[in-house]
Order: structure tokens, then C-alpha cells, then sequence
């Protein structure tokens, strides 16, 4: 018993100047980091976690002991958000490109359900349009039809036989690139009825140019009607393809051009059928 009495005293005199040491290092972080945390109350008072210090006392995030302290420099930040610009100039067009066509598809398919619903409305009220008895391609003719499609429209500026002047200024419905980048040969604007959207877009058409429901156009034998279509209205492009897409009216309803040249090695008809088919806008990028 005497052995481990004498033998436990001498493990205290071992330990206790480690505990002393450790004591001593402990008042010195503590201190240390009363230095460093400083932060100001409203009263203009200087404090931190372990008592009050003098305003000389605060301590620059720029200094050597912070940058060892905690282990970055400010060179090491400045390089850090550098490469985060760096990157984000790298991938914030390409989110925007693919935000904005996101956009284009998603009004391309709305348009064609609006016209669709358009179609069958009218269809209920006056039988399919090959019984609608319209006349060939005119103003008139144009007046007719958009007579049978009105009710169903949410129109925001009709300029059925106005002049581009009167309807959209500056806005020339009736010339625009292909997708290739070839132009595209004017048309006669007197024959085509015009429509501003309620959400800006651009909306032209005509009847056929035999009248009724059998001119050959489009890939079909059966065509009424043409209409056209600008996404974001008089905004550039102004691209079919890009922001201009075509439909077409048949006895059966609303149809897309039935052409394979929605790339851009072709005029781009039939990039209204890719659209509500993909539900992307692939073919611009090559894919």
C-alpha cells in the first residue's frame, strides 16, 4: 500500500507541470484570440468573447499573423474569385443560350395549341375548313378566315389590312433569312392578314392561293391556309427556325410543314415539326 502511495505522489509531480504548461498555453490562445476577434457594438465598445479591448487593438483581416492563423493570404482570395469570374464567363452564355431557346419552344408550343383550340372551336361552330369556303389568297380572303379564328385568339393589336407601318413599325412581315442564312423573296403584304399576340408575338397568314382546301404546299396535296408565326416579334433574329416558325391549316386541323430541313444547311421549314416533336431546339447547335 505504501508502494502505491509513493508511487502515485510521484505521478502527480510528473503530471502537474504538464497541467501548469497546458494552463499557460491555454491563457495564451485565449488571449490571442481576444486580439482577434474584435467586433464593435453600438455603443462604440470594442469587445469580444473574453472581455473589452481598446480600439488599437483591432485586428486587420490583411495582416501576416491572420493569413498564418488562418491559412489563406489575400493573393490566394483574389486568385480564388478570379478563377470563379473565369468560369462563369465560361458557362453564363451558354445558360443563357439555352434559357432563351427554352423559351422559343416553349411559345411554339403554346402557339400551336392556341391556334389548334382555335381551329376546333371553329370547326364545331362551321364545319372542318374545307367547308369554310374560303376564298383564293386575297385581303378579303384573309378577313374571312381570321373571321373563323377570332373568337378564340387572344389578340392585343389586329391590323388585319393594315399596312407593317400600322401594325408593328419598323417590322417587316414579310422578309426574313432563312436558316441557312439565305434571304427570303418579299411577299405581297395586301394578301396576308396581321395579328400582335397578347404576349408580343407576331402572327401572319393567308388563305391558298386556288381558294378552298386544295392547293399542294408544304409537303401536302390538301393545304387551306398558311400561318406564320414570330416568337419575340419585331426582335432580332427574325430567323426561320430561330424565332420564326410556319404552320399549316388542312381539313383535318393544324398541321407543321412536313419538310426534313430543320438544320442549318437548309431553309428551316420544318423546324416547327422539330420543335413539337424533340421539344428542344438541337438542330442549331448540330446535333
Amino acid at each position: 500500500m505504501k508502494e502505491k502511495i509513493k508511487n502515485t505522489r510521484i505521478l502527480e509531480k510528473t503530471v502537474r507541470p504538464d497541467k501548469a504548461q497546458m494552463l499557460k498555453q491555454v491563457q495564451h490562445d485565449m488571449e490571442v484570440v481576444q486580439g482577434d476577434m474584435v467586433v464593435q457594438d453600438d455603443m462604440g465598445c470594442f469587445r469580444c468573447g473574453f472581455g473589452a479591448l481598446a480600439p488599437d487593438k483591432v485586428f486587420s483581416l490583411l495582416t501576416s499573423h491572420f493569413s498564418q492563423k488562418f491559412g489563406f493570404t489575400l493573393a490566394e482570395v483574389l486568385i480564388t474569385l478570379g478563377i470563379i469570374g473565369v468560369v462563369a464567363a465560361m458557362t453564363l452564355p451558354s445558360l443563357i443560350h439555352e434559357y432563351q431557346e427554352q423559351v422559343t419552344v416553349n411559345k411554339v408550343k403554346k402557339f400551336y395549341s392556341l391556334l389548334s383550340q382555335a381551329i376546333q372551336r371553329a370547326s364545331v361552330d362551321n364545319g372542318m375548313p374545307d367547308e369554310w369556303n374560303l376564298p383564293p389568297t386575297s385581303a378579303e380572303s384573309a378577313k374571312i378566315l381570321y373571321e373563323y379564328l377570332k373568337p378564340t385568339l387572344k389578340i392585343a393589336k389586329d391590323c388585319i389590312q393594315g399596312s407593317n407601318e400600322n401594325c408593328v413599325p419598323n417590322y417587316n412581315f414579310f422578309r426574313f433569312n432563312m436558316l441557312n442564312g439565305s434571304d427570303r423573296a418579299g411577299y405581297n403584304e395586301a394578301k396576308y392578314g396581321k395579328l400582335v399576340l397578347a404576349d408580343g408575338s407576331l402572327f401572319w397568314f393567308r388563305t391558298s392561293s386556288g381558294g378552298g382546301c386544295k392547293d399542294s404546299d408544304a409537303g401536302y396535296n390538301d393545304v387551306c391556309a398558311l400561318f406564320w408565326y414570330d416568337t419575340n416579334g419585331s426582335s432580332a433574329p427574325n430567323v426561320l427556325g430561330k424565332d420564326i416558325f410556319v404552320f399549316v391549316l388542312r381539313p383535318y386541323g393544324l398541321f407543321t410543314y412536313d419538310y426534313d430541313d430543320c438544320n442549318m444547311n437548309n431553309p428551316g421549314w420544318g423546324c416547327a415539326r422539330y420543335i413539337l416533336e424533340h421539344g428542344n431546339m438541337d438542330y442549331l447547335s448540330g446535333k
